[in-house]
């Protein structure tokens, strides 16, 4: 696993769309921090910004293999803010 934290997100969007379960780790890890900080911001309600970040990995990984994602950065905190 630990490998996966060289990657640059390019080729975590890779190995997420082929279903790998690490590579889904490594995103999470890399950006639930500031996804729960924009749905923080934007809702000021603890629980409400965790169920937010819950709601969007779980998409993510549910349509993984249908997603088309240029920039893993900006499609997250989109996701989250709306």
């Amino acid at each position: 696993m630990r490998e996966y934290t060289s990657y640059n997100n390019e080729t975590l969007l890779k190995l997420l769309a082929k279903s790998d379960e690490y590579a889904f780790t490594e995103i999470y890890e890399r950006f639930h921090k500031t996804l729960f900080a924009i749905a923080y911001n934007r809702l000021k309600e603890i629980q409400e910004a965790e169920d937010i970040v819950h709601d969007v990995f779980a998409s993510l990984w549910v349509n993984r293999t249908k997603v088309e994602v240029k920039s893993l950065e900006n499609y997250l905190a989109v996701a989250a803010k709306y």
